[in-house]
């Protein structure tokens, strides 16, 4: 039997979830990196969607990333979900996921990396016309135009968020 089968069997997100709000230091960073590990595959999508960006958006917002490496895994966390964008209206009709994209960038834990992933998440989630509205309410663009004036000096990574930023600009256009 697979290991992804007996893990959907089991409430391994809202154990996670469970774990990231009441641990700190090394079991917090691996309940992080765990779901960072889960978004790669679909079948836990819905569920992080669902339970794990909500928990993940509450420990930014809560101030709880304190490392950018750490910061890093919940960016790819998002950015994995966010390939899902028939779910970006619930991403991010709440306010708070721009929000917290936000406080990552602003809170001195944003690497080339961690942007490179914020920006192909709001490029995924303007793939949905009803998510159009908050990402430009939200100030999600803006956000778009202060990583790119920020991490434009490598080519490599200049590359890939030029790339995200037309479409993403394109989709809100």
């Amino acid at each position: 039997a697979s290991l992804h089968k007996s893990l959907l069997r089991e409430p391994i997100v809202p154990i996670l979830v469970l774990i990231l709000h009441q641990s700190e230091g090394f079991t917090f960073e691996c309940a992080i990196f765990a779901l960072s590990c889960l978004s790669h595959h679909d079948a836990f999508k819905p569920m992080l969607i669902d339970k794990g960006l909500p928990a993940i958006i509450s420990i930014i917002l809560g101030g709880k990333l304190y490392s950018p490496n750490v910061a890093n895994e919940a960016c790819r966390t998002i950015c994995n979900v966010s390939y899902m964008h028939r779910e970006a209206y619930s991403m991010v009709a709440s306010g708070h996921l721009i929000l917290a994209m936000r406080a990552i960038y602003h809170g001195g834990i944003c690497t080339t990396d961690s942007s490179i992933l914020l920006v192909l998440a709001m490029r995924n989630m303007s793939e949905l016309l009803a998510a159009r509205q908050y990402l430009i309410e939200q100030n999600g663009f803006t956000l778009l135009v202060e990583i790119i004036r920020d991490f434009s000096a490598n080519k490599f990574h200049c590359s890939i968020i030029y790339s995200a930023a037309i479409t993403m600009i394109f989709n809100l256009a």
